[in-house]
């Protein structure tokens, strides 16, 4: 039987900000402590759900660690949920009409549940949660499916054959991509799980673990406009866009 698959994203850290530096502007950001679904757009495959102002404390996580006076609230998501679709499900939400230009960084605490037994996980345990830029904001952001911009996704508990995922659209960067940071490790390759790498990003062997906190950091979007001629002596613009994906799955 599938397991009912749960996240929830605990705030945007500092939001979306226009360069790396922590004193740059903040061009958007959201701590969720109060209802905004307003706000945004879902996007959702069936059998799943997304609530905002949801008190996580009750599933026993503790406050994320970038929020502030100890807030518990965040927006829970769930796939799966009522588990009437057989198939692997996913949701993601964009900010509704915000374009944002040029460089800047994405962050975000987020807390990912599993079923045990641990460390591996029982049936049907693993998930992900994925984070990106640059996509239109009206798609299921999901590799089978329309998804679009540049984009990262993490899993919960390392079952998966690739745990750490870079995509352009629903193409995956391949394992020797520089858009992870990781290196090769003999035979562990920069998007597995057992790479030390994330082992010191993401620390485990604690009891009670802190949220983990993955980051998107600078994706940098490289837009050239071409000018050409027609046939009829005329001349036109189209615009092309080209992803140069700079992005990196950090602590």
């Amino acid at each position: 039987m599938k397991q009912l698959k749960i996240a929830v994203i605990l705030g945007l850290v500092g939001g979306i900000l226009n360069s790396d530096n922590l004193n740059a502007q903040n061009l958007f950001s959201d701590n969720f402590d109060v209802n905004t679904a307003a706000n945004y757009t879902v996007n959702q495959d069936l059998d799943t759900q997304a609530l905002f102002s949801y008190d996580y404390s009750a599933d026993g996580i503790p406050s994320a660690p970038n929020s502030t006076g100890g807030s518990t609230l965040g927006v829970r998501f769930r796939a799966n949920y009522g588990d009437t679709n057989p198939v692997a499900a996913a949701i993601n939400i964009s900010p509704t009409g915000a374009i944002f230009a040029g460089d800047y960084t994405l962050r975000y605490d987020v807390w990912l549940n599993a079923n045990g037994p641990f460390p591996g996980g029982g049936a049907g345990s693993t998930e992900f949660t994925t984070a990106g830029v640059g996509t239109s904001g009206l798609a299921v952001q999901k590799s089978s499916g329309t998804a679009n911009g540049a984009w990262f996704a993490a899993d919960n508990e390392g079952g998966s054959g690739i745990d750490f995922r870079a995509y352009r659209g629903t193409a995956l960067e391949g394992p020797t991509s520089p858009a992870y940071s990781a290196a090769d490790e003999g035979a562990v390759n920069r998007r597995n799980a057992n790479n030390t790498f994330y082992h010191t990003a993401f620390p485990g062997g604690k009891r009670h673990p802190r949220a983990s906190k993955p980051r998107f950091r600078p994706s940098k979007l490289e837009r050239s406009r071409q000018v050409r001629s027609v046939s009829n002596g005329e001349t036109s613009q189209s615009r092309k866009s080209a992803i140069r994906l700079l992005g990196r799955l950090t602590a």
